[in-house]
């Protein structure tokens, strides 16, 4: 068994007798061994010991078959425990406070321990002082300052100095639970739970607690450690003391509830020392580990623990018991069960970040700042401490929520006219690219993607994070590939690829989207986390992490599947630079070409960036987004929409001064093809060289119509790529002529006859 030395030798040296006693009497053949946590190689006690049991756990170590362990580190060393029931007698679970057991011991529906004893929080009043001036315990805070005012001025006629209050708020851990215990202490119905940090409830009980030190005590005496509290009221010097329970003698001092804002409420924070039996231990120890628990538990050991060693127990019916409660009524030290019975406690706030630990040290900091520095008020305490472990997020509600959603409806109006334009006669000539269906198609994808915001609002959950990323894919490729396939459809080299995809262009498009589809069935197969970033000094926020290898990598597939479309469609792009017939759409689609791959990059390096802002986080995020979105309707639909609207005679040549920008260079009908000088005579060299030439010739080409068979267009260019330069020889007639007949013929730029 391992537990720390700030859990008396004593109770454990008893303990371990006991058993052993009872293991020989019952021929168990277990013998319990007790190993002490001590402080000589820890300078902080229980702080250290939590992280070496955690270390040993973490290691499923079998070193140890049982744990002690304080209830606040229940949620780090929860699974590693084995489950107690099951294990040891369900009539004893039974028979304590199951109110406490869940409270204390059950982690993820399972009871992971028990509670050996408690201890709470109770007001401690000075006898000798409230019945010298005929007054008795406080009920509520009201009470206890009016009755410390009236008695420490009459102390003081009679040269009497004494403390009015102790908080029993030093700079460790008790801290946190005497501030929390006035929070709750100021709730409005006995049934209500810890009031949040920043309701009126909270800064009320913060500021009664900065009253009491500065006007009834002082910093020395609300800090007080321990054995100073005891001290000073042995020397009779305190008419109130916040102290645990058990500790004070109730000679010279009242043991009551720590008062309310109002009658019949009032507040006490709980610890719980707990047993639990580790996981990883062989079956044979975990059952004789089992008895050892078994045997603790029982009500002749409980009792043991109540009446010899002061301790309070969780066992319901111990104090139930009148021949006991008759016995701790008339004990110097011990609680009455009236105390016991009618207790309105709480716990700690175990579970708000990650580790509790942090938590409390933040807590700390932030009261001492308040209480003793002065460098905060009541006001800004209590946002800092709320700050600590509450999640921001965006709400759909806030200004930047509104005006997401506002987008997302522009977004959807604009669809709607823009298709209405869109099928007019008399703009078809401005989108003749592509049939009406996929135009809608294109902005359909925008919209999709566009929706990415507005899912980034509210809370963030597992939803949001696997449906994020299939907005921006999907819509990518719904608005994309009818672009990409219609190129490749008008390819000015005649060929059964084209043809094939031209008689299927609809199938096509719903493969990519399936292909989109597959990949996230897969990738919704790897876990996704919602993580929590907790900003030290700041306000912290949620993201989306995969910790999943597979998941990654499903991922990384899609980025290289999609790199891979804008890619083909840029070397498309280049080959049919110069088709007359769709010159202003092809330098619209790589101006987007440009601008998407400046966005995805904007994106990448926006993702490694450590932002410690929720609100920049998320403008950040979407940013790029918005670049895509925006700039792919303006220079693929917008422009042309506004060009359509250009009544003047010169539209056409505005529609290609300011939307499509001719190239740098021009392309005239005396231009002679490009040589490509080869060195040396090496195959591989000349095949390398025939295929430049060839996407040249295309990149060139005005015009399918001296396009050929592919068959015949490849022999020629084989042809070819005997010649010393990788091109015909433009000096010899015949060969001259024969290359005029069969490869693509260059001609001067000209406006398509249908237009002005």
């Amino acid at each position: 068994m391992y537990y720390y030395e700030n859990i008396s030798y004593d109770i454990f040296n008893y303990l371990t007798d006991k058993f052993n006693e009872y293991s020989v009497k019952n021929a168990l053949n277990i013998t319990l061994n007790s190993e002490v946590f001590t402080i000589s190689n820890s300078t902080s006690l229980a702080e250290n010991y939590g992280w070496s049991l955690e270390h040993l756990m973490s290691k499923r170590s079998d070193k140890y078959d049982i744990y002690m362990f304080d209830h606040a580190y229940l949620d780090r060393y929860g699974k590693y425990l084995l489950d107690l029931k099951g294990r040891i007698p369900q009539t004893i679970i039974d028979d304590y406070n199951q109110n406490m057991i869940n409270d204390l011991c059950m982690f993820n529906g399972k009871l992971l321990c028990l509670p050996l004893f408690i201890n709470f929080g109770v007001l401690y009043s000075n006898k000798e002082l409230l019945d010298k001036y005929g007054r008795s315990p406080p009920s509520t805070w009201d009470e206890l300052m009016e009755i410390a005012s009236y008695i420490i001025s009459k102390e003081k006629e009679e040269n009497n100095n004494i403390i009015g209050y102790i908080g029993h708020m030093p700079e460790h851990e008790t801290s946190v639970c005497s501030s929390l215990e006035f929070i709750y202490s100021f709730r409005d119905n006995v049934n209500d739970t810890l009031p949040s940090f920043k309701s009126s409830n909270a800064k009320n009980a913060f500021d009664t607690i900065k009253k009491l030190k500065d006007e009834f005590s002082n910093d020395n005496a609300f800090k007080a450690s321990d054995y100073s509290i005891v001290q000073n009221v042995l020397r009779n010097e305190v008419l109130f003391a916040r102290f645990w329970e058990n500790s004070i003698s109730t000679m010279n001092y009242y043991a009551t509830h720590i008062p309310g804002n109002k009658k019949g409420i009032s507040a006490s924070c709980i610890n719980g020392m707990n047993i639990g039996i580790n996981k990883y231990i062989k079956e044979e120890q975990q059952i004789a580990a089992g008895n050892v628990l078994e045997f603790f538990f029982s009500e002749m050991i409980q009792r043991d623990l109540v009446i010899n060693y002061k301790k309070t127990v969780a066992l319901k019916k111990m104090y139930n018991d009148d021949e006991l409660c008759k016995y701790l009524e008339n004990d110097q030290i011990s609680m009455n069960c009236e105390v016991y019975e009618n207790l309105q406690y709480f716990l700690k706030p175990l579970n708000l970040i990650d580790t509790y630990v942090k938590y409390s040290v933040k807590y700390r900091d932030i009261l001492n700042s308040f209480l003793y520095k002065g460098t905060r008020n009541s006001e800004e305490a209590l946002e800092d401490i709320y700050n600590i472990s509450h999640v921001y997020d965006i709400k759909i509600t806030s200004w930047l929520g509104i005006f997401v959603v506002l987008i997302i409806i522009f977004s959807f109006l604009v669809i709607i006219v823009s298709y209405i334009m869109i099928i007019q006669k008399k703009n078809k000539i401005y989108f003749k690219f592509l049939r009406n269906r996929y135009w809608l198609l294109f902005m359909c994808g925008l919209m999709i993607v566009n929706i990415y915001p507005l899912v980034g609002l509210n809370k963030l959950s597992r939803f949001k994070c696997y449906i994020r990323p299939i907005l921006i894919s999907e819509g990518f490729t719904i608005s994309f590939t009818p672009i990409l396939l219609k190129i490749i459809v008008n390819f000015p080299l005649k060929n059964k690829i084209s043809s094939f995809i031209n008689q299927n262009f609809f199938v096509f498009i719903l493969i990519f989207v399936l292909i989109d589809i597959i990949s996230f069935i897969f990738y919704s197969m790897s876990p996704l986390v919602v993580q929590t970033y907790y900003v030290e000094d700041g306000l912290n926020f949620q993201y989306c992490v995969s910790y999943s290898e597979f998941g990654k990598t499903v991922i990384m597939l899609l980025i290289g599947y999609k790199s891979i479309i804008l890619l083909i469609l840029a070397l498309f792009l280049f080959m049919e630079w110069n088709l007359e017939e769709t010159r202003e759409d092809i330098r619209s689609f790589i101006s987007i070409l440009y601008i998407n791959i400046l966005s995805i990059t904007l994106y990448i390096i926006i993702y490694y960036i450590d932002i410690k802002n929720y609100y920049i986080y998320y403008i950040l995020r979407v940013a790029p987004i918005y670049c895509y979105t925006i700039t792919n309707y303006v220079m693929v639909i917008g422009l042309r929409i506004l060009s359509s609207r250009l009544k003047e005679d010169n539209d056409q040549d505005i529609l290609e001064k300011v939307l499509f920008k001719q190239a740098s260079y021009n392309v005239g009908a005396t231009r002679t093809n490009p040589k490509l000088i080869l060195k040396g005579n090496n195959n591989d060299l000349q095949k390398k060289g025939t295929v430049k030439n060839l996407m040249m010739n295309f990149h060139f080409s005005t015009g399918r119509s001296s396009a050929i068979k592919d068959e015949e267009f490849l022999s020629t260019m084989s042809s070819s790529s005997s010649g010393s330069e990788g091109y015909p020889s433009q000096t010899d007639s015949t060969k001259s002529g024969e290359f005029n007949k069969n490869c693509i013929n260059f001609r001067t730029f000209r406006k398509p006859s249908n237009l002005k």
